[in-house]
């Protein structure tokens, strides 16, 4: 009994030692070892061994261990199954036969009728093998041979990613890929087929005598991703075929030929780094392509085009951060023309930011590029510098938060206005909380403004006068009031919550002599009208004294439901001329403005947004936002209506819908779209549909998109977009035929692995 004993654990040391020869192997690490059992380690000094079997016997003359009845032997990293096992001490040779299976740490199943292992336990010979990698990839074989502890040979193998129903009659996946040989590398993490056949629902589609593809186990690996197809009037019938280069654990490279019929080839390519204190990508392309007129006719010559996008962040320690965005185009059209962005405004920028618990401050310099027909290249400005500062004492000042705010602003123009500008101000705020509930808040601001003017434009600069130097103090105290009087209910809440707020400031403040570069675009709304100066910039200033007034009226429901009022108006002694007469503030009664909120459910909100005339009740802008946010559906729906006056840029009506979502019908099938249409001029703007199929194994997309804007040499346009994803088949990426519809896809950089 005790030579038995021995024997035994002598069988199950060996066959420890040696099951990386039946089990799949592994990539290596990133430091390049081998740490996984697996991969023809042998097995480590101590480690605890159980044998299991129902019997175990020694023939000491043939020196032969033999175990059988329910074999199972265990170790810290796999476990081995199997009816019969032999041990040859003489040779070394193990073999387990029925119904053997290999479990190893990473859950990769390894099944066979048998397996004989010989030598020093690393090769051996494997009968109809079949191997479940990374949950669904699936490699099978009549026989496999595994040489050296590396490299693993298939005979008549077969591999699919996608999941074989056990009913019967219903054995065919809906992709696979036969071949007369397959090698698995684990030197080279890759898997190398032979004379193989692409199958699909077992219909032969494609024959190959040779080509490779990552192992499935691979985190990342180099190869072809897979390709779009399409047809657009752009870009004639076109196809994307990406390849990715792993070069390391923390950058890569995808480098993307686009050949179309109408225009001459493109490529794109796209960097990630992961560095040590942050992150960064950039996206670009490059193409020679024909040059055409303001009417899209060729007219005889070819240049460069090319662009580049990326963005870029980066931490030094806890308080310090730094970085840079990257949007550039070699020309207005370029982007929409080869269907890469549909951006009509281009920013760049690179900034240092420093944030600790009193002191933020932040250093960054501006680059802009207008791609819109009416943009003057000379007239757009580059901001270098653009300096800011907040600093805020940890100690109260008179029971109030003080806080003192600085920036210094340089506009530069190759064709216009420069402009200098340094302002520097100091802000106090109470906030009390009254014996009846009342919340009370104590603010004033006392500002500086030092302005320098150079090289006015008489026509687009009135009063601006070059080589001059402008000065301005401003200040305002006010009295912020908010009494919430709550009621509850058995299914919810009612708060109704009036507001006023109360600002003295002297009139004026606003010369003629002082350019006005950052509050042109403004849009009087319900989130700013207790705003102490509504303009979003500092350029001009919302003078003289007034009242903001309004009121908040919310029903919480159960379950985070919400119904909700919230809006009013700002009143003044006298009109405000600082503000345009489209916006609604200039009198002294300004317009309603307000919001409706009506969410019963997480999943669903309701928004409606307007801006009604104080005299007649006209509603001068009103927007409508639907969105729904189930497993089965998301969807976003819009409604923007702009009276004449209340366009501010454009003084034109404006009245637009949108709408897009996807609908789920199925577990597998989905619906994908949407449309934009200009009410105001009855003409479609955009629309978009597409039909999506996605399980474990493989994904399919097709796109239509159909643009109408015509701009300069581009013309309205339909585009078709075709991409089939073959899951763990040298493609893992979330790369969608859908982004071209959307011309997005931009701003993400995740390695995953």
């Amino acid at each position: 009994m005790a030579r038995v004993l021995r024997s035994g654990l002598m069988l199950a040391a060996c066959v420890a030692a040696a099951l990386s020869a039946a089990a799949p192997a592994h990539a290596k690490s990133e430091t390049g070892n081998n740490s996984n059992p697996l991969d023809g380690e042998v097995l480590k000094e101590g480690e605890p061994i159980l044998l299991q079997a129902d019997a175990v016997t020694y023939d000491s003359k043939a020196r032969l261990v033999t175990a059988t009845g329910n074999v199972e032997i265990t170790t810290e990293q796999s476990r081995l199954l199997a009816d019969r096992l032999t041990y040859e001490e003489e040779t070394g040779t193990v073999t387990a036969t029925g119904n053997v299976s290999l479990v190893d740490s990473r859950g990769a199943v390894a099944f066979a009728d048998s397996v004989r292992l010989t030598g020093d336990l690393r090769d051996g010979a494997i009968e109809n093998l079949d191997l479940v990698i990374k949950e669904s990839a699936r490699l099978s074989a009549a026989r496999a041979e595994r040489t050296g502890g590396m490299v693993t040979t298939l005979d008549r193998a077969v591999f699919t990613t996608c999941e074989i129903c056990s009913a019967a009659g219903d054995r065919t996946p809906l992709w696979q890929v036969k071949a007369l040989r397959v090698v698995r590398d684990q030197n080279r993490q890759r898997l190398i087929y032979e004379d193989a056949t692409f199958e699909i629902f077992g219909v032969a589609v494609a024959s190959l005598p040779y080509f490779e593809q990552p192992d499935p186990e691979t985190p990342r690996s180099s190869g072809v991703l897979s390709p779009i197809a399409g047809t657009s009037d752009n870009l004639g019938y076109f196809v994307e075929i990406p390849y990715y280069f792993a070069l390391a654990p923390n950058y890569d490279l995808t480098l993307t030929p686009l050949i179309g019929t109408e225009e001459l080839p493109l490529l794109k390519a796209e960097w990630r780094h992961l560095t040590e204190n942050g992150n960064y990508w950039l996206d670009g392309s490059l193409t020679y392509a024909d040059e055409r007129d303001a009417d899209g006719r060729r007219i005889g010559r070819q240049s460069m085009a090319s662009h580049v996008f990326g963005k870029g962040r980066f931490s030094e320690g806890d308080v310090t951060r730094w970085g840079f965005d990257v949007q550039l185009a070699s020309s207005d059209t370029y982007l929409k023309r080869f269907e890469i962005s549909n951006r009509d405004r281009l920013t760049s920028r690179v900034f240092a930011t420093y944030d600790d618990a009193t002191l933020w401050a932040d250093a960054s310099a501006y680059y802009f590029q207008g791609l819109r027909a009416t943009d003057r290249e000379g007239l757009t400005p580059i901001a270098l510098p653009f300096l800011r500062a907040s600093y805020t004492p940890e100690e109260l000042w008179f029971g109030g938060q003080l806080q003192i705010d600085a920036s210094l602003l340089a506009l530069h123009r190759t064709d216009g206005l420069n402009t200098r500008r340094l302002s520097a101000s100091v802000s106090w705020e109470r906030r009390l909380v009254t014996a009846g509930g009342q919340l009370v808040t104590l603010f004033g601001e006392v500002r500086g403004d030092l302005y320098h003017t150079e090289d006015p434009d008489p026509l687009l600069n009135p009063g601006i006068r070059d080589g001059h130097t402008a000065g301005r103090l401003l200040g305002l105290a006010g009295l912020d009031i908010r009494y919430p009087l709550v009621r509850p209910f058995a299914d919810g809440a009612l708060v109704v919550e009036p507001i006023v707020q109360l600002i003295a400031a002297p009139y004026g403040g606003n010369p003629g002599t002082i350019p006005n570069e950052d509050s042109q675009s403004f849009e009087f709304d319900e989130t700013n009208l207790f705003s102490i100066n509504k303009f979003p910039g500092l350029d001009l200033w919302e003078s003289g004294p007034r009242a903001n007034m309004g009121v908040r009226i919310a029903y919480i429901m159960p379950d985070d439901g919400l119904i909700e009022f919230y809006g009013g108006q700002t009143l003044r002694p006298e009109a405000a001329r600082v503000f345009n007469a489209s916006t609604g503030l200039e009198e002294t009664q300004s317009d309603f403005v307000g919001r409706f909120t009506f969410k019963p459910t997480d999943e669903i909100s309701i928004i409606q947004r307007f801006r009604i005339e104080k005299d007649d009740l006209t509603v001068r802008r009103q927007e409508v936002l639907v969105r729904t946010d189930y497993d089965w559906l998301q969807f976003d729906a819009s409604y923007v209506r702009l009276a004449q006056d209340a366009a501010t840029l454009t003084a034109t009506p404006r009245e637009e819908i949108a709408a897009g979502g996807r609908l789920w019908v199925s577990d597998y099938w989905s619906l994908v779209g949407g449309v934009r249409r200009d009410i105001e001029q009855g003409e479609m703007v955009e629309s978009r549909f597409g039909i999506a199929y996605e399980d474990e194994c493989a994904a399919l997309e097709i796109g239509f998109r159909r643009d109408f804007t015509r701009d300069r040499d581009i013309e309205p346009s339909t585009s078709i977009m075709f991409q089939i994803k073959l899951k763990t088949f040298g493609d893992s990426s979330d790369r969608s035929a859908f982004d071209r519809m959307e011309f997005g896809g931009e701003d993400n950089i995740d390695f995953g692995g």
